[in-house]
C-alpha cells in the first residue's frame, strides 16, 4: 500500500483540490528538504504556496520555483472541511506575516494559532521549523497528522540543530537561541515525514500517525526529492 501511495505525486500545480503539501530540495550538499502547504480556494483561482521560509517570515507565495513536489492531503474530509481550512490558513497568514519564529522547541499539546488566526504569546526559544509549522496547522484545526511522542531523537538532528543555531544567531535574539541550546533533547519531525503524514492520514479515522507508519514512505519522498 505504502510503495502506490509513494507513486501517487501531483504532476501538474494545477491538479489538486483545496490542499496539497509541497516539498523541495532546498540544500543538497546538507539533505536539507522544505516543506509547505499549497492552497486553491477555487478550480479558477491562483494557486498559493504557504509556509515558513526562515525566522519571523511567514510567506504565502503565489509565485514560486518549479523544484517542489506535491502529495494530496486531507484525506477523508468532506469539501466544506478544506475550504475552511484554506480561509482559515490565508487568514492565519495574513495576521502573522512577520510574526512566527523559527525554532526548535515545539510544544505538543499548545495551541499556537487560534480559531482566527491569531497567534498566542511564545515564550523565548519556541518557534517553528518549516514542517512543525505544518504540523502546527493542521493541529490547530483539529487535525493532528501524528503521534509525537513516537518519533526518535537521532544523533544526526543534533548536527543539524547547531547548524540551525549557527544561522539563526544572524537573525535572532541570543535569548531565543539560548532557550533552544538548553534543550536536553532534540526531536526532529523531519519535511519529507510530515509530508508521508500528510499524504497518508485519513482524517475520517482521526488516529494519528505514529513514526513507524510514515518511515517507507518518507524515505521514497526522500529519494524523489533529491
Amino acid at each position: 500500500m505504502l510503495e502506490n501511495k509513494a507513486e501517487k505525486y501531483i504532476n501538474n500545480v494545477t491538479e489538486f483540490d483545496k490542499i496539497a503539501i509541497a516539498i523541495r530540495m532546498a540544500d543538497s550538499s546538507r539533505n536539507q528538504r522544505h516543506l509547505g502547504i499549497l492552497l486553491k480556494k477555487e478550480q479558477s483561482d491562483s494557486v498559493k504556496l504557504l509556509h515558513l521560509a526562515w525566522h519571523n517570515d511567514l510567506r504565502l507565495d503565489e509565485d514560486f520555483d518549479d523544484e517542489y513536489y506535491f502529495l494530496q492531503a486531507c484525506n477523508g474530509l468532506i469539501t466544506e472541511q478544506v475550504e475552511s481550512f484554506v480561509d482559515w490558513l490565508e487568514v492565519l497568514w495574513i495576521k502573522n506575516q512577520t510574526g512566527v519564529p523559527y525554532g526548535l522547541i515545539f510544544n505538543e499539546e499548545e495551541m499556537i494559532f487560534g480559531t482566527d488566526g491569531s497567534a498566542s504569546q511564545l515564550k523565548p526559544g519556541q518557534g517553528f521549523t518549516c514542517s512543525s509549522f505544518v504540523l502546527e496547522c493542521f493541529k490547530c484545526f483539529g487535525l493532528d497528522l501524528i503521534k509525537y511522542n513516537t518519533w526518535p531523537v537521532r544523533e544526526e538532528d543534533k548536527e543539524w540543530a547547531e547548524r540551525i543555531f549557527f544561522f539563526l544567531g544572524k537573525y535572532a535574539s541570543k535569548e531565543h537561541i539560548n532557550a533552544q541550546r538548553a534543550t536536553s533533547e532534540v526531536v526532529r519531525f523531519r519535511p519529507e515525514e510530515v509530508a508521508a503524514a500528510a499524504s497518508l492520514g485519513d482524517f475520517s479515522l482521526n488516529t494519528p500517525l505514529a513514526f513507524n507508519d510514515v518511515e517507507q514512505l518518507s524515505k521514497a519522498i526522500a529519494q524523489k526529492v533529491s
